[in-house]
């Protein structure tokens, strides 16, 4: 059972003689990080600015999948080459599997027929209905 609380006398906050204290912020080298970071990638485009336009090689960039460029024509032709080969072994493949589940669908087939064509006393599937007789 709940114990009934007296409100007939007003809360008082404890007085306190200490000083209050400071907040601070907590140590966050992520920061840090990303400044350097920031200020790398601010230099490298300003010293890219600085030499003419026609001159000017792009920025690196480490995802291989946003720089399509390649850094020389045999590399590109290469590549070029790797891709198409790899495409045809693509369709290569499909290929072999289509014709081999359409030959699986014509041995289910004939299967099938086989056990249509067998009576169900030889565990096929073909039957004589019997006509009821006539009253």
């Amino acid at each position: 059972r709940a114990r009934p609380v007296s409100f007939a006398a007003p809360f008082e906050v404890a007085k306190s003689d200490k000083p209050l204290t400071k907040p601070e912020a907590p140590p966050m080298p992520g920061l840090e990080r990303h400044a350097a970071a920031r200020d790398k990638a601010r230099a490298a485009e300003a010293s890219s600015k600085a030499i003419p336009r026609h001159a000017r090689r792009p920025l690196a960039v480490r995802d291989p999948n946003v720089a399509v460029g390649f850094l020389s024509a045999a590399r590109g032709e290469k590549r070029k080459t790797y891709d198409r080969a790899a495409a045809k072994r693509r369709q290569s493949h499909a290929d072999d599997q289509r014709l081999a589940a359409a030959a699986a669908a014509d041995v289910e087939a004939s299967r099938l027929a086989a056990l249509r064509q067998t009576p169900v006393a030889c565990g096929g599937l073909q039957f004589v209905a019997l006509t009821p007789p006539r009253a």
